[in-house]
């Protein structure tokens, strides 16, 4: 199986910088300045009723999704130049499943929570997490995900231009309850050569010393993925002038890519 992307360049703001992303088991290689390979080696998982796991990758974290291991890495392109990708997955396994793959547990915030939700002083510390499988994803007669290797949109982080890369060994097809397994997945991307630097107007992170409010932009860090919640009292301690915020212009971004965000308590 072999596909390709292409993408056009585009000048993306990051509005939140969460934690990194690295993921083992690749063999990656610059070849020259204007070509990247990587190879993503799974050689060995565990299967077991309802799961399947690799150590030291993660797992498809979206609420309902089958919670399949997913392979992440940032690679960095040069500063000019269009880039496309391709990606190949020669060998495949197909597996017959005894029981479906348990779902990404999803976050109860059903409304019979502390009133409604809305009282920021009556709500929980932790919030409590469901089984609620995504219907158009269990339903669905596909394999889920659609595609082996998903690339982000590129971002610029204090200078350098970097893309986000995901890949997954295996997809399932949970109506027919089969499993794909790529043992071999490479992944080749290349990037003409340009004269003009892509680099956006506004470069959040070029320089380390940089406050963490920039341009109406705040940058967090997280020490691990999950559920956070940030208040204004939050917001006040870290300087942002909060009597001029709009609750309805709130985004999150991970890696210039957008992410869930639940706004409680607003007027």
């Amino acid at each position: 199986m072999i596909h390709r992307f292409s993408r056009g360049l585009t000048a993306l703001m990051l509005a939140a910088l969460l934690a990194g992303m690295a993921g083992p088991a690749a063999a990656g290689e610059q070849a020259s300045p204007y070509s990247i390979h990587l190879s993503v080696a799974t050689p060995e998982y565990e299967l077991l009723p309802g799961s399947v796991t690799v150590a030291g990758y993660s797992s498809v974290a979206m609420p309902g999704a089958p919670a399949l291991p997913e392979w992440r890495t940032v690679v960095e392109l040069p500063p000019t130049g269009e880039w496309d990708m391709d990606f190949s997955a020669v060998e495949l396994k197909e597996i017959a499943l005894d029981e479906p793959l348990v779902a990404a547990p999803s976050p109860d915030l059903s409304l019979n929570g502390p009133t409604a939700w809305q009282d920021l002083t009556a709500l929980p510390e932790t919030v409590r997490e469901v089984n609620r499988p995504d219907p158009a994803i269990y339903t669905a007669d596909a394999f889920y995900p659609s595609s082996v290797v998903v690339a982000g949109q590129e971002q610029w982080q204090r200078g350098k231009r970097l893309l986000a890369l995901r890949a997954y060994p295996f997809q399932v097809n949970p109506v027919a309850g089969v499993l794909r397994y790529y043992p071999n997945i490479r992944i080749d991307i290349r990037v003409s050569t340009g004269d003009k630097p892509v680099r956006p107007r506004t470069d959040l992170s070029a320089l380390s010393s940089q406050p963490i409010e920039v341009d109406g932009a705040l940058r967090i860090t997280t020490g691990e993925r999950g559920m956070y919640r940030l208040t204004y009292a939050d917001l006040q301690a870290a300087g942002v002038p909060v009597n001029g915020l709009n609750p309805a212009r709130l985004a999150l971004r991970y890696l210039n890519q957008s992410a869930d965000v639940q706004v409680t308590g607003a007027a």
